[in-house]
């Protein structure tokens, strides 16, 4: 080390300093393009996908309250208006069911398929309601465990000293 003259001495550690800060700065943007095109995917696809199960939702209920006002409806004239409005409400649920076959999984098809299915030949609701139920499931679990492991991540990587 005593024959290292003084000039290289000082270059050598800026020269690894160097090394070691463009081998952080290109990891750093290969991790910026990661969450980007993770966020965008969320925002393309499950994002869309969660808002169209709430429309869903909100039509199936739709048409169940207009049943339930058709039942308690006293007069005829209101009772063809009643069923009018579920005709037109059925159509826009037809309509949000075919679009939302994008979003089903391979593993949820068979049960998205029975659900349209009950729903075609006899208007049934409940297999079509417990299908969205556990679509919401699945969707806000994998959000609540990717949670759970950065929170358990982070905790790691605060507890090294």
């Amino acid at each position: 080390m005593k024959n290292i003259r003084l000039k290289y001495r000082l270059i050598l550690p800026i020269a690894l300093l160097g090394i070691v800060v463009l081998i952080s700065n290109a990891l750093a943007v290969i991790n910026i393009h990661n969450v980007n095109s993770n966020a965008a995917n969320i925002a393309d696809n499950l994002m869309s996908g969660k808002s169209r199960l709430a429309e869903i939702s909100e039509s199936a209920m739709n048409i169940h309250n207009l049943a339930l006002s058709h039942i308690v409806a006293t007069d005829y004239n209101t009772m063809i208006t009643v069923v009018n409005e579920i005709k037109e409400e059925e159509a826009l649920l037809d309509n949000m069911l075919l679009e939302y076959e994008g979003f089903v999984t391979e593993e949820d098809r068979k049960e998205y398929y029975a659900a349209l299915e009950a729903w075609d030949t006899g208007q049934d609701l409940v297999p079509l309601r417990n299908f969205l139920k556990s679509q919401t499931e699945k969707t806000w679990e994998k959000q609540i465990a990717k949670s759970e492991r950065k929170t358990l991540k982070s905790n790691k990587n605060s507890e090294k000293p």
